[in-house]
C-alpha cells in the first residue's frame, strides 16, 4: 500500500479552497481521501503540520482543518529532528542522527533563499520566508525518516520548483494528481 504525506497546503485547499488553489488538484485530493477509505492509500502528516496551524491566527480556520481531519483517516503524525524552540519536548520529534543532519543541511541549501541557493521567485524580501522554509524542511526530513513513498503538495515556489533536487536526496515530490498516477 502507498503510503503519502501531505503538506499543510493539500489540507487548507481540501477544507477552504483559495482562488489561487487549482480545482483539478483540489479535486484529487478529495480524491486520495476517498482512496484512503478503500484501503489503497495511507495519508500521514508530519508534526510540522500541528506548528504550522499553532501560527495561524485564523481560530476558525484552525478549527475547520481540525474538524475536517477528524473525520479522514490519516494514518499518523510523523515525527522529524528536534530543534529547540521549535519541537515540543515529548511530543514526536526525535534527536537527529549524521544522516538526518546531514539530510538537513542539504536541504537548507536547496530549499533556502540565499544568494547561494536558488531563491523562491516572488519572495525573497518576504517576512516569515525564513520560517516557511524551516517548516518545508521539518516536514520533508519527517517525510524521508518515515519512509513513505511521496510527499504531496500544492507549494510550486518551494517544493515542486526543486523536484529533481529534492528526488536526489531521495525524496520524491509531486502534486496531488501527480498522487493520483503513483494509485
Amino acid at each position: 500500500m502507498l503510503t503519502l504525506t501531505l503538506d499543510t497546503n493539500c489540507v487548507s485547499a481540501a477544507v477552504s479552497p483559495q482562488p489561487s488553489d487549482p480545482p483539478t488538484e483540489v479535486a484529487a485530493i478529495l480524491e486520495l481521501v476517498d482512496a484512503v477509505k478503500t484501503d489503497r492509500v495511507k495519508l500521514q502528516l508530519a508534526a510540522a503540520y500541528d506548528r504550522d496551524v499553532e501560527r495561524w491566527r485564523d481560530r476558525d480556520g484552525r478549527k475547520k482543518r481540525s474538524e475536517w481531519l477528524a473525520n479522514i483517516p490519516v494514518v499518523r503524525s510523523v515525527g522529524g529532528v528536534f530543534r529547540l524552540d521549535v519541537s515540543v519536548l515529548g511530543g514526536p520529534d526525535v534527536l537527529a542522527s549524521d544522516v538526518e543532519v546531514a539530510l538537513d543541511a542539504s536541504l537548507r541549501a536547496l530549499l533556502a533563499p540565499t544568494k547561494t541557493a536558488r531563491p523562491i521567485p516572488g519572495h525573497e524580501e518576504a517576512p516569515g520566508v525564513a520560517a516557511k522554509v524551516f517548516s518545508d524542511i521539518d516536514h520533508l526530513i519527517a517525510h524521508a525518516r518515515s519512509s513513505a513513498d511521496a510527499f504531496v503538495t500544492l507549494d510550486e515556489a518551494t517544493i515542486l520548483s526543486r523536484r529533481v533536487g529534492l528526488a536526489h536526496q531521495g525524496i520524491e515530490v509531486c502534486r496531488p494528481s501527480d498522487a493520483l498516477g503513483l494509485l
